[in-house]
């Protein structure tokens, strides 16, 4: 269940974007990055095939290898199965960076519970089923929880006093002070100090919008590298539920219903590093990255004769990419001064924060580079038709068959729309007279 089952396989030297993935004989995969929105949990899956070249054109979708899933169906008698797998981080010790920081052991919790049950649908008082070989059902359910932990994040943010125009403890990672220059001059400020009536208040405005510094290195040489500390985390609830339904109408025609659905919420942190949370790089609001997936697949076997077979398969599918801030208030534009915008956008995220960024000196300063899309819904509706005709003639077997697949998938580009600013030295925020 993690969205992603040929991240790491690569068959032939091919690309993991190269491969497909059939579930009962259909892709499941988005179609905008190839990804698997949607996988079966182990317990509902009967059959995994492997093919790595050489494969009949009706495999032909992909140009990689090709992994094939068959998911189970009822039998004449009834099974189940129930797991529960748990770990937590009290069973860990903290590692040595943790350690030498200070840094607690970071919560590590993941639970996997999930059942399934199949056998005969029987009608009670009734001679329907009797001989259990006409209808059957199959059920799996798994649950997921699970907490992500990402690694600490060190920054530099300015301190009170810089946030002031009191430059005189401002010094670079060698521990040099920082000359502040009058811009008007091209001389340092007496004492390194910006006189009150030069600050521009939009400039120091940005600058009260990060957070003060909350920590001190113990390490004299990291000492103006960073002086503070995050340690994103973020729930991760998944669930996913496979049925099917198979129906022996007679025994030269067979019908299967098969509905698989996931519901996959990861709740990010800024600074995690995933996509949807931007460049930020510091806790400012836990971002909902939600991603959830359906497919229904019909299919029919008639064996018209004992040389001829017509196979008919029907699919729907959907999974999107929902991204939004759990929080918007933190994110207002108002709470960085309201900084002008030349081209505003007709989305109400157009009045977020704009991305701010510094380089130069000092080092590994803030940046609140939101994800530009955000918030954003990208849907991938998707509809495939399959027949496929076998006919044996003689010793020779001949198929042909017709494969129809439709998807849209709508994926605005990425685009700053809040507007950009940086700056190559964080003082640089006196106007000229």
């Amino acid at each position: 269940m993690a969205r992603n089952a040929l991240g790491a396989i690569h068959i032939n030297g091919g690309r993991s974007t190269s491969a497909l993935m059939l579930v009962d004989g259909m892709p499941s995969m988005d179609a905008g990055n190839n990804g698997v929105p949607g996988e079966p949990n182990l317990d509902s899956i009967a059959e995994v095939k492997i093919m790595t070249s050489n494969f009949q054109a009706e495999y032909g979708r992909n140009a990689g290898g090709l992994i094939t899933v068959i998911t189970k169906s009822g039998s004449k008698e009834f099974h189940g199965s129930a797991y529960d797998f748990y770990r937590h981080e009290s069973l860990n010790a903290n590692d040595f960076f943790g350690n030498r920081t200070g840094t607690a052991k970071a919560p590590y919790r993941y639970r996997i519970t999930g059942y399934s049950i199949g056998g005969p649908v029987l009608i009670p008082k009734t001679d329907f089923n009797k001989g259990r070989d006409k209808l059957f059902f199959f059920f799996s359910q798994e649950l997921v929880g699970s907490r992500n932990n990402w690694a600490p994040q060190f920054i530099n943010v300015p301190t009170q006093l810089e946030r002031d125009g009191d430059y005189s403890k401002s010094f670079d990672v060698s521990g040099v002070r920082i000359p502040v220059k009058d811009p008007a001059t091209g001389l340092n400020f007496p004492g390194n100090v910006v006189p009150k009536d030069r600050i521009n208040k939009l400039g120091q405005s940005m600058l009260n919008f990060l957070p003060l510094p909350n920590y001190t290195d113990p390490d004299p040489s990291n000492l103006y590298r960073r002086n503070y500390r995050t340690v994103p985390s973020g729930g991760w609830p998944r669930r996913q539920e496979v049925a099917r339904v198979d129906y022996n109408i007679k025994p030269s025609f067979q019908v299967f219903y098969r509905l698989m659905q996931d519901f996959n919420q990861l709740l990010l942190q800024t600074g995690s590093g995933g996509w949807p949370a931007g460049g930020v790089n510091y806790l400012l609001t836990p971002i909902m990255w939600d991603r959830p997936s359906r497919a229904q697949a019909v299919h029919a076997t008639n064996i018209l004769s004992p040389t001829l077979v017509n196979e008919v398969t029907f699919t729907r599918s959907f999974n999107s990419v929902i991204t939004y801030a759990t929080n918007p208030s933190v994110l207002d534009r108002a709470l960085m001064g309201n900084p002008a915008q030349w081209f505003k956008d007709a989305k109400p995220s157009s009045l977020y924060i704009p991305a701010l960024t510094f380089g130069g000196t000092p080092a590994n300063t803030a940046n609140t580079t939101l994800e530009s899309r955000m918030p954003d819904a990208l849907p991938d509706p998707g509809y495939t038709v399959t027949e496929n005709v076998s006919k044996i003639r003689g010793s020779h077997s001949l198929k042909m068959g017709v494969y129809v697949e439709w998807n849209n998938k709508l994926q605005a580009a990425t685009v700053q729309t809040r507007g950009f600013g940086t700056r190559e030295k964080l003082p640089r925020f006196a106007r000229q007279k």
